[in-house]
Order: C-alpha cells, then structure tokens, then sequence
C-alpha cells in the first residue's frame, strides 16, 4: 500500500467481470478501457514467474510482484507497459495505522494502472473514457476530476501525487558526512527528552528498523524502516528543520538503504511530486524512479 500523507517526514454499469474478462489498451488508436480484473483470489492470480520486459533486471521482476500484489493487477501489466483500470478490496482496507486509499494509480513509462474499490469501478471508467485520446489520464487535470469522480462513491479527505523510486547493490552510493547509527530500546529516554516522534515507534525499534544521528541530546535527523512485503522495505525520513540541506537526511537514508540491501530487500523511497529536495537526495545516493503514482486516501 502507498505511503500515507507522512506526519513523520509525507464499468460499466452491470455485473462485475471475471477474472479473464480483461482488455488491454496496446497500440490501440482509438483505446477502450479494460474491463477489471476482479479483486478475488488476488494472490492466485500472481505467476510465479511473470514475463520480463526487454532490459528489466531481477530488481525490477521483484517491483512489478510487490506493486502488482498492491495493485490488484498482473506484473506483466506493469512490466510491459499494458494500461488498464481494476478493482481491488484491498482499496477499502482500513487499519489503526493506515487510512484506506479507494483509489491507487501508478505509471510507468507508456503504461498505467489505476486501481479503484469495486464500488468506484463505474464512475472512474466512465471518466476516464471521456478523456481525449491525446490527453494524459494522470494528468492534473485528469487527477482532479479522478478525485471527485471516486469521491462520489467513497469518503475521500486528501489526495497526492509522487514519486516510486528504489535502489539496489549496483546502483547504491553510500553516504557517511554525519554518524548515523542504529536506534535502540536504550535510546527511548533520549528520544521521549527530545520529544522525537520515534519515541512512539516502540516497535520499530525494537526490530532493528530505526536510525538517527543524534548529537549530544538532540536528534537531528532520523529514518525508519516500513517493512511493506517479503521483497519490498520503504523508507521514511524526518530531518530536523535547522539541519536541512546539510547531509543529516542523506547520511540516515544512507544507512537505512545499507540495512535493508543487507536483509536483501529492495529499499523503496518515495515523495511528492513537487518536493525537489526530497528526490535530489534520493536519487544522490543512487535511486531510481520506478513510477509515478497518484493516490486518493480516504478515513
């Protein structure tokens, strides 16, 4: 699932298809929106080893399962560039930590995947058939109206736009100006003085997925890890405001990108389209953008 707003750091009408009623929009001239894939038996619906695209490295194969899994579509959609609408039920997931996000669309390159609840399924279809064949369906505009289309049919408080990108072995350049170190439970009396909100991370830290660089008794910047699937750990990042722009970020997200390339996961990182500072570190220490995405996030 998308990374909720960051306190820390950021059909047609008629019954629904089945499974194997879905149209894909290559090379179509005059493209019709697929039908949805449907949301049961998600899991079953994964290859075991779906198609590489021409040029995808096995760190890309492993980003089209976890996204596709996310998603509610097939890797093969994201890894070949397939533009296509589905439903998913994890779309109204709600737990204490995350809100739902009844819409999640992510592009890459010349193809898209919006996925929506099975109840937003008509009204997002509808508009974006209306769209201009020239016209990007993730466009600003685009976006706005997805917003209020979805918001019809389901509570919608805040949407965004961002950034996917992610790293690996090859392409990682690690970076240590400031000492960053791995949190520790004996690190909670230090973090609760300087009124850190990792102090309510318990758990996190507990597991070995918190870092900071701490001078004295104050914690400059710290980064966390979100464990979001057997291949994939994000990371999340919170710079104190007068240490920004001077390394303290970079240096954490460093050692965070080295922690999870060691547990042999692929480190994700991602960020609103519009925060520049945010992306020039990311991509300073060797990220790469996997996708755009836009999300709706409701209660």
């Amino acid at each position: 699932m998308p990374s909720s707003p960051k306190p820390l750091d950021r059909q047609l009408d008629g019954e629904r298809p089945t499974v194997n009623d879905t149209t894909l929009l290559e090379n179509d001239p005059a493209p019709r929106l697929p039908l949805p894939i449907s949301s049961e038996g998600d899991a079953a619906r994964q290859e075991e080893n779906p198609p590489l695209a021409p040029g995808d490295s096995p760190t890309l194969h492993r980003l089209h399962r976890h996204f596709a899994e996310l998603l509610g579509c097939r890797p093969e959609d994201l890894a070949c560039g397939n533009r296509q609408v589905v439903t998913s039920d994890r779309r109204e997931d709600v737990n204490a930590a995350e809100p739902a996000t009844p819409l999640w669309a992510l592009r890459r390159e010349n193809g898209w995947v919006v996925s929506v609840t099975p109840d937003a399924y008509s009204p997002a279809t509808r508009l974006l058939q209306a769209l201009p064949s020239h016209e990007d369906p993730l466009s600003e505009p685009a976006r706005r109206r997805l917003h209020e289309a979805v918001g019809r049919v389901a509570p919608v408080f805040f949407h965004y736009s961002g950034l996917q990108l992610y790293t690996d072995r090859e392409s990682f350049r690690p970076f240590a100006k400031h000492a960053a170190r791995r949190l520790t439970p004996d690190d909670l009396p230090l973090l609760r003085s300087a009124r850190c909100p990792l102090a309510d991370q318990e758990d996190r830290i507990e597991s070995g997925d918190a870092f900071a660089v701490v001078k004295g008794e104050e914690v400059r910047s710290y980064a966390f890890l979100r464990r979001l699937s057997p291949e994939v750990w994000e990371i999340v990042v919170e710079t104190a405001a007068p240490y920004r722009g001077r390394g303290y970020g970079k240096s954490v997200v460093s050692a965070a990108t080295e922690a999870a390339l060691q547990a042999g996961r692929i480190p994700v990182y991602s960020c609103d389209e519009h925060n520049a500072a945010s992306r020039r570190l990311a991509e300073s220490l060797g990220y790469r953008t996997y996708a755009e995405d836009f999300v709706c996030l409701g209660q």
